[in-house]
């Protein structure tokens, strides 16, 4: 059976990608794309897996020769031969946008069952919108501010959930750097071997990656730092990458090894390996717990002592 996600793309070709009379539609400043040719990858892209948003993954070839990306710093463009990998932010419909920004107003007035009533409206719209009500929380004052808190817990959960909260900036990874910020495309031209030449929605991925992404090592594989814990049972003994933002206010044991339950960023900043603010993949290995942790103070940060911690531990290898 052809996979939901692969009927939708090939829906796209026939409806965006051609006229009525059958001739492929002009894109990105009235070039016309290639002819169709299955599978096969213009030089310099190579392979690609897609992870869509609802889990299913395709092999595919990234045809855009660049990608422009809108950063608070200005706009970016990255020759997509540099490109290792691609993670989209979380994205609002004009639907949802819509009713959020309702929500928000009705929680800054001073009618409580309006502010209730808001506040509700913000729950339903689920873990997707944490980032941007952190963003209002952080412009709001006066009375609207608790009331936003307020429903930021209920729609971010505990602890454990916070961890894997939604980005609403898509970052672009090179072999040696990290870039957020949102992507300029809307649709980006993919070749697949199934279907040809297709456009891709950016809203319809989570992640594009190019083989292994790394910092600086070819062969370094990429993981996901959420959960620490599985990986010290996965990876232990492994050296790893990690995409991490450094932070100051995180709580870390230790001065590396740090605990498995140490905040990376944080640690990643005593280490040395990032600052306060910054993203960038990092170099960790996973290692067995070494019994005691010795706290210290390094480059603004205070980490704490601890004793035996079974889960396990990291290090942060600095160049």
């Amino acid at each position: 059976m052809i996979p939901i996600r692969m009927i939708v793309l090939l829906a796209a070709l026939i409806i965006v990608g051609y006229h009525a009379e059958g001739q492929p539609l002009p894109v990105h400043g009235g070039e016309t794309p290639p002819a169709n040719k299955a599978g096969k990858s213009k030089s310099g892209t190579g392979d690609w897996e897609v992870l869509f948003t609802d889990d299913s993954k395709m092999k595919v070839s990234l045809l855009d020769e660049q990608l422009t990306l809108q950063t608070p710093h200005g706009s970016l463009t990255i020759p997509t031969r540099d490109i290792r990998k691609i993670e989209v932010g979380v994205r609002l419909t004009a639907a949802e946008r819509q009713q959020f920004d309702a929500a928000i107003v009705a929680v800054g007035t001073q009618d409580a069952k309006a502010r209730e009533e808001g506040k509700a409206q913000l729950k339903t719209l689920g873990n997707k919108i944490a980032p941007f009500l952190k963003r209002a929380i952080h412009k709001s004052n006066g009375d609207a501010r608790p009331h936003l808190e307020q429903a930021y817990d209920a729609v971010a959960g505990d602890r454990d959930q916070r961890k894997h909260e939604p980005s609403d900036y898509d970052t672009i990874s090179t072999d040696d750097s990290v870039f957020a910020g949102r992507l300029e495309a809307v649709q980006l031209r993919i070749a697949t071997y199934q279907f040809g030449e297709l456009n891709l929605r950016v809203t319809d991925a989570k992640t594009l990656q190019f083989g292994r992404v790394s910092g600086g090592d070819a062969k370094l594989e990429m993981v996901d730092g959420a959960n620490i814990y599985q990986l010290c049972q996965t990876h232990l003994g492994k050296v790893v990458g990690i995409t991490v933002t450094g932070g100051i206010d995180g709580a870390v044991w230790g001065s590396g090894p740090y605990t498995a339950d140490s905040t990376m960023g944080t640690a990643a900043v005593h280490a040395g390996a990032v600052k306060n603010g910054e993203t960038k993949v990092i170099r960790v290995r996973l290692v067995q717990d070494p019994g005691v942790y010795q706290g210290t103070i390094a480059n603004g940060v205070a980490t704490s002592n601890y004793n035996q911690f079974p889960s396990g531990a990291y290090e942060i290898l600095v160049k």
